[in-house]
């Protein structure tokens, strides 16, 4: 089944928050680049000095590759000078996640009341007008405030903790110099598996928070509707809807095309009871996060062999057939009939 509208709209804005985050990281790196190639660099002529010793007998004992490795350990990756350097990488990084995870967290109501909205455009569809109203993200972002269990927003548990962050991103950088001076690799090469692997495992992290969260938010706006439309007397079913391609995992791929009503949950082969995909309540980590599946509505049995027609108010207040609109033409009109 083709993804529908709502859906690729959100992928749209997935992508543009992923670059949005990929320059926070690479601003990040451009800042401390100087920073980083000066504190090594100023090693680079006693390191190979030290290096040629290799072999060579230095009081009274050979100097062997094991004490070069040691007098590198010693000297480059330890001390105040590469704590101090730590420090100021970690505090960078720290900063470009709090960063990232605020972009997160501003887009992701706008991607909820766009499904939101979407969603009930696929209702009326088969339903006529039943007098659903248009939500725009201010709204949202105002009721967030007053009900922080509206929609699934970046877990506060799971938002950058300062003193943790700092302490996991220094104590990464360490394991980084370490292993590239263990494994004698150049001062070049140290200084970039350093950047490689601090301003990669920050920006994985992030892009896979913001996966997590769009998806999230795109399917409880959907939910929402659902639940709204209910209200209303139209009991409308779901369908868990997974991305085809080879890095579906499998609980996700076997519930693709599951059809259960409104109201009850998806249960996965991992013993997830899921409201939608990305339900943060009710998905075991395995099966929330970097979710990129979406769901949408099954009409009851045998209307989608009916034309597809909506059952629209007309000028004199009477209720007449149409042709199907486009989610445009749905949006305006719901605008034009002041709801």
């Amino acid at each position: 089944m083709p993804t529908d509208l709502g859906h690729q709209w959100t992928d749209q804005e997935l992508e543009r928050l992923e670059r949005r985050i990929a320059r926070v990281y690479w601003e990040a790196w451009d800042d401390l680049e100087k920073t980083v190639i000066d504190y090594f660099e100023r090693f680079q002529e006693r390191d190979e000095q030290m290096k040629k010793l290799i072999g060579t007998v230095q009081n009274g004992k050979e100097w062997t590759e094991e004490d070069y490795k040691q007098w590198r350990l010693n000297q480059i990756g330890r001390g105040e000078r590469f704590d101090d350097l730590a420090t100021k990488v970690a505090e960078r990084y720290t900063k470009a996640n709090e960063t990232a995870i605020a972009y997160v967290n501003d887009d992701t109501p706008g991607i909820y009341s766009l499904n939101r909205n979407y969603a009930a455009y696929t209702i009326e569809q088969a339903a006529g007008d039943v007098g659903f109203t248009l939500w725009d993200e201010q709204t949202v972002k105002r009721l967030i405030i007053e009900e922080p269990d509206l929609m699934p927003y970046y877990p506060p548990e799971k938002a950058v903790k300062r003193g943790i962050d700092l302490a996991y991103g220094k104590q990464q950088i360490t394991a980084s110099v370490t292993s590239s001076i263990l494994q004698g690799s150049s001062i070049k090469k140290i200084a970039d598996d350093l950047q490689n692997r601090i301003s990669d495992m920050n920006r994985t992290s992030a892009v896979r928070a913001a996966r997590t969260a769009v998806t999230g938010a795109e399917n409880a706006g959907r939910m929402d509707s659902y639940v709204a439309a209910a209200k209303m007397g139209i009991k409308v079913r779901k369908r868990w809807i997974a991305t085809k391609d080879n890095r579906t995992r499998h609980s996700h791929a076997m519930l693709d095309g599951k059809t259960v009503d409104y109201d009850k949950p998806f249960v996965s082969d991992l013993g997830s009871e899921m409201m939608f995909p990305g339900d943060p309540q009710g998905a075991k980590p395995g099966d929330l996060y970097n979710c990129r599946c979406s769901m949408r509505t099954v009409e009851k049995e045998g209307i989608e062999a009916e034309p597809r027609q909506m059952r629209v108010k007309g000028p004199d207040g009477r209720y007449v057939l149409v042709n199907e609109m486009t989610y445009s033409e749905w949006e305006e009109w719901v605008k034009s009939r002041g709801e």
